[in-house]
């Protein structure tokens, strides 16, 4: 049985493949040329271990009581021009979120 002619013209057509783009290789992030200063982590070390009492944790702990007893004052901060009391209350979110995520990291060390 012959093939029909529609079916002989679509095998017959030359297929093009997709044209690809080749793009320019990106440049390296910013933070891959950064160097770590040795004595500035000997020293950041160094004060760690003689003040233990300044450790994340107690930092957190007082942002958040004074976040918790300055609430009345953001009210006061004037928002124009610039939205200053929007952004001050964004911040202040952002330190709540760290002590609750330092918090929960601490809380699942102490599971395992």
């Amino acid at each position: 049985m012959p093939e029909p002619r529609f079916f002989r013209h679509i095998l017959n057509i030359p297929w093009k493949r997709p044209r690809t783009y080749l793009q320019p290789p990106s440049p390296p992030p910013p933070w891959e040329r950064w160097e770590l200063d040795a004595t500035f982590l000997n020293a950041l070390s160094e004060w760690t271990t003689t003040n233990p009492g300044f450790t994340l944790a107690h930092i957190l702990e007082h942002a958040n009581l004074a976040i918790d007893q300055g609430r009345d004052l953001v009210d006061l901060i004037p928002d124009s021009p610039f939205p200053a009391r929007g952004l001050v209350k964004a911040l202040m979110q952002l330190v709540k979120l760290g002590a609750v995520c330092l918090v929960q990291s601490q809380i699942c060390t102490l599971r395992h």
